[in-house]
């Protein structure tokens, strides 16, 4: 077994239940592959500086893939979902009402000449429903209209999203940087002197 005991941290973090489709997505992610090779590697190394640095990037690299799904869960089911919807069903329907509306003119300006008279209760109807859709397309456009700034929020978030995960991911990096880099002047210092300063 990896020897996070000793470093006080586990190879991989505990994760809250709302957030598990995250750690079963992130089991599929590169990232993990390389996680399991290097924490194998470092078992085999034992206590060498070379297994200390494969244990702590092992780990590293395992926080990045859980952070990594995490973020494309979010960005799924808060963005993308929801602009999806949008797209395949409000902006098809304004579409669908301008085409009709389109047809609908055009059958009234085919209608009138020169036959007016004899066509009058058939084009009241055309025209009845030329006014029907124009409300419609109008209702359906301001609709769409007075919800701008709530779709334009998916993007800001998208945005926001992205920042955060990748703080969190320079976060642990930086941690790890530092102990691998505290590993490494420990390890010189053994190599040079036989024995540590603190020793002396």
């Amino acid at each position: 077994m990896p020897r996070y005991g000793a470093l006080h941290v586990s190879p991989f973090p505990e994760v809250p239940h709302g957030l598990l489709p995250a750690k079963k997505r992130s089991k599929k992610l590169p990232l993990r592959t390389l996680t399991q090779n290097m924490q194998e590697a470092s078992t085999q190394l034992e206590d060498s500086l070379l297994g200390k640095i494969l244990e702590r990037c092992g780990y590293a690299e395992n926080h990045l893939a859980l952070e990594l799904s995490q973020h494309e869960v979010f960005v799924k089911k808060e963005i993308v979902d929801p602009l999806h919807s949008i797209a395949e069903m409000e902006i098809p329907e304004i579409q669908k009402q301008r085409k009709q509306l389109a047809k609908q003119v055009l059958d009234w300006d085919l209608g009138l000449p020169p036959k007016i008279d004899d066509l009058k209760e058939e084009m009241n109807e055309v025209g009845n429903k030329v006014e029907e859709y124009k409300d419609q397309l109008a209702v359906d456009m301001y609709n769409f209209m007075v919800k701008e700034g709530e779709y334009s929020k998916f993007f800001v978030t998208l945005l926001e999203a992205q920042a955060d995960y990748h703080r969190k991911a320079l976060a642990v990096l930086e941690k790890v940087l530092h102990e691998l880099q505290a590993h490494q002047d420990k390890w010189v210092e053994k190599s040079t002197f036989g024995t540590s300063f603190k020793n002396t």
